[in-house]
């Protein structure tokens, strides 16, 4: 999988690299939120790109209260199987739908395994912030509501 991916990262401009990493991951995506069995090369596939932060924030912003319960499920299928390097990124998006589902104790276990794997990874460490907190998920969806702020 990484001789398919790590080519196409390399001759990608930067800020292209969203693009073209959901183009490989929607699909995936969309037949795991739909309820259908994804293959192991498929898990892979995805468990790769999500170790790309701008793939993994696209996903991030897919993770909302409205998907959060079918996000987690296909989260925690991939968290199952996910391998090193790839775990931080897999298991911090697993935290945060967990979270936001008001799972805490699901989500705390997702981010001790991703701080294992990586104790630096900022998503994993915001997640354990917001944890320890108490920051319960109707903040999320406040600030999210809220409208930005022009100048």
């Amino acid at each position: 999988m990484l001789r398919q991916v790590v080519p196409l990262l390399v001759r990608t401009p930067e800020r292209e690299i969203a693009a073209l990493g959901m183009r490989h991951v929607q699909p995936i995506l969309d037949r795991g939120l739909k309820g259908e069995r994804l293959t192991d090369e498929e898990v892979t596939r995805f468990s790769v790109w999500m170790s790309t932060v701008p793939v993994r924030d696209e996903v991030w912003g897919q993770i909302t209260v409205e998907t959060a319960d079918d996000m987690l499920r296909l989260l925690t299928l991939v968290s199952r199987s996910v391998v090193p390097p790839f775990e931080p990124a897999v298991l911090s998006l697993t935290a945060f739908a967990a979270w936001l589902t008001g799972d805490g104790a699901q989500s705390l276990i997702a981010v001790e395994r991703a701080l294992r794997a990586d104790q630096t990874y900022s998503m994993a460490r915001l997640m354990l912030q917001m944890l320890e907190g108490g920051i319960a998920p109707s903040h999320w969806s406040a600030l999210q509501a809220a409208e930005p702020v022009s100048p």
